[in-house]
């Protein structure tokens, strides 16, 4: 009947622990037809806190599953660790909603997004020692030893699954 259908399943504040559970509850969804969402506490580092690692795990627990069973993948919420008043509420609105992660810290809501990131020009490189660049004999793996031989690099190995084609022998050469 419409009572007892499962439509979701929302673990708030799981711990480590409760990851030893998320199998069964991710074959109960499948049956169902259901959704898993998750609501942590402090999982996302959003104004320089530190992140509570257990929390994060789920986050790439669900993250995981939403790559290998989509349509049971719910939000992921990260709750604010002062645990303001009336968060419940704002917990209920994300979980209705169609967003699928979100932070919620001093009555602000932040989304993940992908920034540029800056890299100094001169950052700092180690020429001693050796390199082992794996994938070293496609053409990728070539420029990439190119690039470090060019800055300093003193050892480079190459590894591969076959033997160099002749373009890359000449290459190494």
């Amino acid at each position: 009947s419409e009572a007892t259908t499962l439509r979701g399943i929302v673990l708030v504040e799981p711990s480590r622990a409760d990851l030893a559970l998320l199998p069964g509850l991710v074959a109960r969804a499948i049956e169902s037809g259901a959704r898993i969402s998750v609501a942590t506490r402090g999982a996302w580092p959003v104004a320089g806190d530190a992140p509570d690692a257990a929390a994060a795990a789920w986050w790439g627990a669900i993250r995981t599953l939403g790559v290998e069973h989509p349509a049971h993948r719910g939000a992921l919420v990260d709750l604010d660790p002062s645990r303001p008043a009336g968060e419940e509420d704002a917990l209920v609105q994300e979980l209705l909603g169609d967003a699928a992660e979100c932070a919620l810290r001093s009555g602000r809501r932040f989304v993940p997004r992908i920034a540029p990131a800056s890299v100094p020009s001169t950052a700092p490189f180690r020429t001693g020692g050796t390199w082992l660049i794996t994938g070293g004999l496609g053409a990728l793996g070539l420029a990439v030893a190119e690039r470090l031989a060019s800055r300093g690099a003193a050892r480079i190995v190459l590894a591969g699954r076959r033997g160099p084609d002749p373009a890359a022998a000449s290459r190494i050469a």
